[in-house]
């Protein structure tokens, strides 16, 4: 059966070029959902200031919903790794955003990589969001038709800052 990983893209973000997240499932259902937003729209941006956001939570389309994500892929994964993922998402919150080097499509691929997906194609190698997720091979949905319990449709009810924990939550 296996667990899932999933791609979430914003298709108007940074103007037009696209925005990527990233979910990956724990071993109890629920899953972590997160991206690296870079609100500001600084080519460089410092840890604290880049818009850096993780949630775990059993609902794996509302945040993104919340957020204006379009579409989404998930892709099973096999051998999932989800401790050495939720260690990537520690790294991530604590690098620094750059337009060039380190932006939304490099932490979401590092992070699912960590999980265990293997035929992601490479940032460096596609610098486009939007033409990235694209070419990304899983189940395709749009956010907008799936359907949200009422409950978890506000943010706050499903943010828990990274300051919060240093374990998988």
């Amino acid at each position: 059966m296996g667990s899932k990983a999933a791609v979430f893209v914003r298709r108007t973000g940074a103007s037009g070029a696209g925005h990527v997240g990233w979910a990956f499932e724990y071993s109890d259902g629920t899953f972590n959902v997160g991206a690296v937003e870079n609100t500001q729209g600084y080519p460089l941006d410092s840890p604290k200031d880049m818009a850096f956001w993780a949630v775990k939570t059993s609902q794996i389309v509302a945040p993104m919903k919340i957020l204006n994500y379009d579409e989404f892929k998930v892709i099973t994964i096999q051998h999932p790794n989800p401790d050495y993922a939720w260690q990537m998402v520690q790294s991530v919150g604590n690098h620094w955003y750059s337009f060039a080097k380190y932006n939304c499509m490099d932490s979401t691929y590092d992070v699912l990589r960590a999980f265990g997906v293997k035929d992601l194609p490479p940032p460096n190698l596609n610098w486009v969001p939007n033409a990235w997720f694209d070419k990304i091979v899983g189940d395709h949905y749009k956010v907008h038709l799936v359907n949200i319990p009422f409950s978890a449709t506000k943010m706050e009810t499903l943010a828990i800052p990274l300051s919060k924990y240093t374990s998988p939550p």
